[in-house]
């Protein structure tokens, strides 16, 4: 209007089908979001806006609960977990000890990144009875390493987030 241009009057159907799925929503699943940065949730704005989108899609509510996995402990583990419908040094045996609660209970565990790392050492330790498997990336010294760095890549490279993301 202000350009003076002359534009067709826009099709909003299939927008207002999905506002209209969003308000109408019946169902609610608990998602436990276990991992080290869950105090800066933007750390995790994409994959909390993709559960949502997926609840959109399936008549759900999604409630994500923010768990700190430096919180979790052996005695405390399954009290944290209880109650969710699925789940990502510091805190990895708190992340470990959610990926075998999953495991275990048949809750969907949506490992990704260092998600899936955890849900290898957890396998490899209580699955495949090697009690000390481990991550390069967290014990270089250990015996048995079921995650490691390539050959090259150890040396010479911050190992923040840059080599689970493939730089």
């Amino acid at each position: 209007r202000e350009l003076n241009m002359k534009a067709p009057k826009p099709d909003l159907a299939e927008w207002e089908e999905m506002v209209e799925r969003i308000r109408l929503r019946s169902e609610e699943v608990h998602i436990g979001l276990v991992g080290k940065y869950v105090k800066l949730h933007d750390a995790y704005l994409s994959v909390a806006e993709a559960m949502n989108h997926a609840g959109y899609e399936q008549n759900t509510f999604i409630k994500i609960h923010w768990i700190d996995s430096e919180t979790i402990t052996k005695e405390n583990g399954k009290d944290i977990l209880k109650g969710m419908n699925g789940f990502g040094n510091r805190g990895i045996e708190g992340m470990i000890l959610s990926a075998k609660y999953a495991r275990e209970n048949q809750i969907p565990y949506f490992g990704i990144c260092l998600g899936m790392q955890i849900a290898v050492i957890e396998f490899a330790r209580n699955v495949s009875g090697i009690a000390d498997a481990h991550s390069g990336e967290f014990d270089e010294q250990c015996n048995h390493k079921v995650i490691d760095f390539m050959p090259g890549q150890s040396e010479a490279i911050d190992k923040g987030g840059t080599l689970r993301l493939g730089s």
